[in-house]
């Protein structure tokens, strides 16, 4: 009976790990799919990460609630944070582009999400841990910020160009206008001494005909 319970406990681990292994799988094709979606940036599932840097092409703005999420990789989660991540991706937070290309100001997709959230850690939960945990959690903290800064740096720049875009084209169709004002004018004013010269043409050719009539008549 003994052996029985060792198989039957070593079949529940297997089917456990395999279970693990198949939601993990699951969970880097959605964040995958995602990540493509978002930043036009295509990653093989096996290759998604969540504690990112400036090296990656992309990053994750994220809420308070599921910062915990990115302080470590997939790898190092376990079921429960690979089901909440499937159901928490594009809602409680997004991938979003992060390349050289836009650090050196190049304008930034449409549809973004808003910049950085800069996620806030548990002071007490770091106290209780570990150092090397600790220097992680801030290691990873201090690299968001950084990511964050030049964010907010590249956004500023893009609003300034888009006022700037704004702003030009306000003053040419200003002028336009401006144009089309002074055309009609134009076309008014000329419109008018035609039809004075016309009048002035009608009368001249009514006085050449009295004075046939009046010539034949003598």
């Amino acid at each position: 009976m003994q052996r029985f319970d060792l198989y039957q406990a070593a079949g529940d681990m297997g089917q456990e790990t395999s279970e693990d292994g198949l939601l993990l799988r699951r969970c880097r094709d959605r964040l995958a799919a995602h990540i493509e979606r978002r930043t036009g940036v295509k990653v093989e599932p096996a290759e998604v990460s969540l504690t990112t840097n400036q090296s990656h092409a992309y990053t994750w703005t994220y809420t308070a609630e599921v910062a915990h999420l990115f302080s470590q990789d997939l790898d190092d989660h376990g079921i429960e944070a690979y089901q909440r991540l499937c159901i928490e991706v594009g809602r409680s937070f997004h991938a979003v582009s992060f390349t050289k290309t836009d650090l050196a100001g190049s304008q930034l997709r449409s549809g973004s999400p808003p910049p950085f959230c800069v996620p806030t850690f548990n002071v007490d939960a770091m106290e209780s841990g570990n150092v090397t945990e600790r220097v992680r959690m801030l290691s990873h903290q201090l690299s968001m910020m950084e990511t964050s800064t030049a964010y907010d740096a590249i956004t500023r720049r893009q609003l300034q160009e888009n006022i700037s875009t704004l702003e030009y084209e306000n003053e040419r169709l200003a002028q336009e206008a401006r144009q089309q004002q002074e055309d009609a004018v134009y076309h008014r004013d000329f419109f008018y001494r035609l039809l004075e010269a016309t009048d002035q043409l009608n009368l001249t050719i009514a006085d050449i005909h009295q004075d046939y009539i009046r010539t034949v008549n003598v």
